[in-house]
């Protein structure tokens, strides 16, 4: 017995000193986070007034006509704090567009389940916690720590005033929780429809022509035997299967060998551009520089000439895919025969493989358009088969992570006793509280962009769908490494830590007494919730330091990029569902999490009127999949709680709490699938409709669904360039008298194709090279051919 007791002090002694460690290092990374945080907003409300093209590049780069240009904000130092808070979900929509409302929407949702739970938790958990602590635990008043508002310290081992009635308040909360962040969900679901409706009714009056044409579209992929026959005869097929006439049909065409070309060709002319800035550099060299660079120009314009040639002959020879798009008179009947034709083809037509409504031109992928069904399904398999892989291998930096944020008990595995610690404290402090959280956060944040690769192999044929496949890899990714493998390494590590100190001959225990205190220690899995707080911490720090954009800030651009929706819709899921799944466990880590959601509803505010544009609004498309994930955290939840009570032996409540991730699961499978019901139902209002000019149709479907390389493949982005050098260029081709340039031929107007140039160096176009060359001073034999829209290849003649 005195070996026995003797094991039981040297176990409380462990337990002081982790929570001795683990309560210092707490206060010193919040002190740390907080001034990073403090700091870092004072530098940008400095940098904001004086880089507004940085900070509010949106106004700055917007014409003056343009819808989304947002009013000037104010030198103020914290007048961009007081604009932000006071502009209305009206103001937001008229300066962005629906899917960034969404964004905000749903972050509002999730801050308001944040604060009802904080206040549940601060008016009913936390004493209970306390209470429960202070007649079931060691000793009161506790040792320095957290642990003792956890569920961890409740019944601590080997007292005799244990109670396994004090588990009944997790339990009853786990209920309440759950019914509280489902009930809200679908509460919130239902206004968003509401507001979606609303939205979509307001903004039918001023509908442009093609959003009207996309609206009465459907994309029909069918079997190969049907592309052989004329389009007459599919057309007839169509209407024949549907019971409803349709207006017109486009086929796909495509030539497979354009996109390797235009890439070689785009290739050819980055090279020439960077030869042509070395021969300026070389004028003031020598002649044998200035003479080798303009060989290499003119073998690079020679063989961009031939591909240039090689992509209109391509051009001309396109192949029937096995996509089309049918267009309707109306929307009501593009809906009639979608219903028609989706009942058949499952039952009747097999010639149909699938049918849906059609997407935006802007949305579409069209490399991926026109791969036949094998091919989608392999990449798919494909796909699927890198995610696992992928979620395997991060189960190495997960375990790192796991050691560093328990390094205490790592260091006992070679023999360290609580002396030497104690020596080396506050770098076990830093390690563990800071460096840990940073790992995990950086490692989320590079994982996203890898899993963004991985479904980009899988050939979606659209943005909006693979972004959302992206955000469910990234949520599946850290519920299994990043919560359940997390929380299994680190609950092994304090085990196994801790029983190797027990076991050194030093100590002299009995290795037949350890079956006793196995179970007590793996009863403090809880306690590895303080670490999501410091996690929750590191997530505010890097949502500031992205306001102030640093690499943008160097590099003096105001290119803003596009607002990666997947990425920060991973990243706030990831803080919302360990503060969800801790939440009774360790309750203290609901006010943190709500100061972060406050924050991040601030800053993604700001960035999303001020910062970036949208050219693609996919109306809320990505609402049932958020409510899917909600509900699904919920489920995580519930069975961490579960996991939780078992270890601490509250079997009775591990039993109340079995149906309650079945009820959830039926809650989550009936309203997702009402959900994508409801987002998937077109709009039937034809008012604006009926009023078009039906023959113009065919001419505008034409222009709006095709593949923008078959449109024009040396489509120039860089109209930029050329309107800065004008005048130059018009003297030099009033010197090409002989040379004869086709007039332009009346083809309807694309607005797929209108937008702010870029200014990059993506995809650079022959005129674009042209009027590069027409700058230098001397210019070459060859001239680089251009291309017209009427698929002719020119080459400007050698000047005299």
């Amino acid at each position: 017995m005195e070996k026995y007791a003797s094991s039981v002090d040297i176990f409380k002694d462990q337990q002081e000193l982790d929570d001795r460690i683990q309560l210092e290092s707490f206060i010193l990374q919040a002190s740390v986070n907080a001034t990073l945080i403090i700091i870092t907003l004072l530098v940008f409300c400095i940098l904001r007034p004086k880089y507004p093209n940085i900070y509010e590049s949106k106004r700055t780069s917007c014409k003056s006509n343009c819808t989304q240009k947002p009013e000037p904000l104010k030198c103020g130092w914290f007048h961009w704090i007081k604009t932000i808070v006071k502009t209305k979900d009206d103001i937001l929509l008229q300066y962005t567009n629906f899917d960034a409302f969404t964004f905000i929407y749903y972050l509002r949702t999730l801050r308001k389940l944040t604060m009802i739970l904080t206040l549940i938790c601060i008016t009913i958990l936390l004493p209970v916690n306390i209470a429960a602590t202070y007649n079931t635990g060691r000793k009161w008043p506790p040792t320095p720590g957290l642990g003792f508002l956890t569920l961890s310290a409740i019944n601590y081992p080997n007292q005799s005033s244990y109670n396994d009635i004090w588990y009944w308040c997790p339990t009853i909360a786990s209920w309440l929780f759950s019914v509280i962040v489902v009930g809200q969900m679908m509460r919130s679901s239902n206004r968003f429809l509401r507001l979606r409706e609303k939205y979509h009714t307001t903004f039918e009056r001023s509908l442009s022509k093609i959003e009207d044409l996309v609206s009465r579209t459907l994309l029909i992929r069918v079997d190969k035997a049907v592309i052989s026959q004329e389009d007459d005869k599919i057309k007839y097929l169509i209407d024949h299967f549907s019971n409803v006439t349709c207006q017109h049909i486009v086929l796909g065409r495509y030539n497979e060998h354009i996109d390797y070309l235009l890439k070689d060709y785009q290739k050819i002319i980055k090279k020439t551009e960077a030869a042509v800035k070395r021969k300026e550099q070389a004028i003031h060299l020598i002649k044998r520089s200035l003479f080798n660079e303009e060989k290499t120009i003119d073998d690079y314009k020679n063989q961009a000439a031939a591909l240039c040639q090689l992509i209109q002959r391509s051009c001309s020879q396109l192949k029937d895919v096995s996509y089309l798009f049918v267009i309707y008179p109306s929307k009501k009947t593009a809906y009639k025969a979608y219903n028609l034709l989706k009942k058949k083809t499952k039952t009747e037509h097999r010639l149909i493989q699938k049918i849906s409504l059609a997407p935006h031109p802007e949305d579409i992928i069209w490399s991926s358009m026109h791969l036949d069904q094998e091919t989608l399904q392999l990449k798919s398999w494909y796909g699927h088969g890198l995610m696992f892989s992928f979620f395997f291998l991060g189960l190495i930096p997960t375990a790192i992570v796991a050691s560093f944020s328990n390094l205490i008990n790592f260091l006992r595995f070679f023999g360290r006793t609580s002396t030497s610690l104690n020596e080396y404290r506050v770098y076990l402090e830093i390690m563990q509280s800071y460096f840990a959280p940073w790992i995990m956060f950086l490692s989320l944040v590079v994982s996203i962009r890898l899993l963004s690769w991985i479904s980009q192999q899988q050939a979606y044929k659209t943005e909006s769908t693979r972004s959302q496949s992206t955000l469910l890899k990234s949520y599946l990714f850290f519920i299994i490494d990043h919560i359940f493998a997390f929380t299994a390494f680190n609950t092994m590590i304090g085990i196994v830590g801790q029983i190797t100190d027990l076991t050194r001959p030093s100590n002299g225990i009995n290795r037949a007494m350890l079956s006793r205190y196995v179970f007590q220690i793996g009863k403090n899995m809880a306690s590895s919730a303080i670490y999501w707080i410091n996690y929750a911490c590191v997530n505010m720090v890097g949502l500031v330091f992205s306001l102030v954009r640093p690499l943008t800030l160097l590099t003096k651009s105001d290119d803003s990029g596009g607002f990666k929706f997947s990425k920060n819709y991973a990243l706030i899921l990831s803080v919302f569902t360990v503060t969800l799944g801790y939440s009774v466990a360790a309750p203290i880590v609901l006010p943190f999490s709500f100061i972060y959601f406050n924050m991040a509803t601030l800053v993604f505010k700001y960035e999303l009127i001020y910062i970036y544009s949208f050219k693609l609004d996919t109306r809320g498309k990505a609402w049932p999949l958020l409510y899917a994930i909600t509900v699904t955290s919920v489920i995580v939840f519930q069975l961490i709680m579960i996991t939780s009570l078992i270890l601490k032996g509250g079997l009775l409540q591990v039993y109340s709490l079995i149906p309650l991730p079945i009820l959830t699961g039926t809650a989550l499978f009936f309203y997702s699938r009402y959900l994508y019901r409801c987002m998937s139902l077109p709009f039937v209002s034809d008012s604006h409709t009926q009023s078009r000019q039906l023959e113009a149709d065919r001419d505008w479907i034409k222009e709006v669904y095709k593949d923008p390389l078959l449109s024009d493949p040396l489509f120039d982005k860089f109209a930029q360039k050329e309107s800065t050098t004008g005048p130059k260029q018009e003297e030099s081709l009033n010197d090409t008298k002989d040379k004869p340039y086709p007039l332009e031929p009346n083809v309807p107007y694309n607005p797929y194709f209108e937008g702010p140039s870029t200014a990059t160096e993506q995809e650079p176009s022959a005129p674009a090279l042209y009027s590069i060359l027409q700058e230098d001073q001397n210019d070459l034999s060859i001239g680089l051919p251009t291309y017209t829209y009427d698929g002719t290849c020119h080459s400007v003649p050698q000047k005299e």
